[in-house]
């Protein structure tokens, strides 16, 4: 899992990632695997607060 941070021209920041479900459909993963990317996902929504 990754995550894109960028700053546009008016100087606001933005973060996007993808979401554990999306990461799982596109990779054909195990749906065990969800618990992990939720908490990470959670992390990187708890660093932007």
């Amino acid at each position: 899992m990754k995550a894109l941070a960028w700053q546009n021209a008016q100087g606001q920041t933005h973060v996007t990632w993808n979401s554990p479900e999306f990461l799982i459909q596109r990779h054909g993963l195990d749906a065990a695997y969800a618990k992990n990317l939720v908490a990470v996902s959670g992390l990187i929504e708890a660093t932007l607060r």
